[in-house]
């Protein structure tokens, strides 16, 4: 049975860190801002190119040990939740989960600067005066909140780590002996779940194979490879059948 891997006060603690990261790379963003009239926005006023170093200077540190602190908790916690299976995860396993965190997670922030830049261009081109515009720009600012989505990457990938520990960490996987593994896709079959998830309900692939969740592949709830709309707070698990008779349901979150 699938349960909570990482408590509620792990969670919290996350969302501050991160939420504190985020937001003190937009505040030092700000200073950096040349100052701006209103009507003459320019091609980039919020300058993409020096958010982008900003994120991996100031945000990124912070994501890539909050991965490594959440990942290994959830490995060690694996062989607790799946007493019996065996399940394992090499170090390299979690280095690449933490490689695809990060790489999502920067994606993630490099789009919320550029929602943020095309509020600062409507602010600019709507505002009649250097008062309005001010008014504007702390509007822009002070909704700029990054924190969602890219705890949402955070959280699929420690859930993704999870779940593959299940499968392809188990050492009889590893060494060839594992024959004739499925998975089964499952939603918690409510009115939140999202109809492209209910479409594949119940569809089983070889462990190794992919879901067709809304035209997007994807190897596991919450995949990087999909966009948010198929991903963010997908709350679907997956039942992973040994091929020896028996199965397992690996933890759909790492909240509670």
């Amino acid at each position: 049975m699938s349960q909570a891997i990482i408590d509620r006060a792990e969670i919290a603690r996350l969302e501050a860190e991160l939420q504190a990261a985020f937001e003190k790379a937009v505040a030092e963003h700000k200073k950096h801002l040349p100052a701006i009239q209103p009507g003459t926005p320019g091609p980039d006023p919020w300058d993409t190119t020096t958010w982008d170093d900003r994120v991996q200077s100031t945000i990124m540190p912070v994501a890539e040990r909050l991965l490594k602190e959440l990942a290994s908790k959830a490995m060690a916690a694996v062989p607790a939740a799946l007493a019996g299976f065996g399940a394992v995860m090499t170090a390299q396993g979690i280095q690449e989960i933490i490689a695809a965190g990060l790489d999502s997670i920067a994606t993630t922030a490099t789009e919320v600067g550029g929602q943020i830049g095309q509020a600062m261009v409507t602010a600019i081109t709507t505002s009649a005066s250097a008062s309005d515009l001010a008014t504007s720009l702390d509007g822009v600012f002070a909704g700029a909140d990054g924190r969602g989505l890219m705890v949402s990457r955070l959280m699929d990938h420690v859930s993704n780590a999870v779940s593959q520990a299940v499968v392809l960490g188990d050492s009889s996987y590893s060494q060839g002996q594992y024959v004739g593994g499925s998975k089964t896709w499952q939603t918690m079959e409510d009115d939140k779940v999202r109809p492209e998830h209910a479409a594949i309900d119940q569809t089983t692939v070889p462990v190794d194979g992919y879901f067709n969740v809304g035209g997007e592949s994807a190897a596991y709830p919450g995949d990087p490879n999909l966009s948010d709309a198929m991903a963010a707070n997908c709350r679907c698990v997956l039942v992973y059948d040994t091929g020896w008779g028996g199965g397992a349901t690996a933890p759909p979150s790492v909240m509670p």
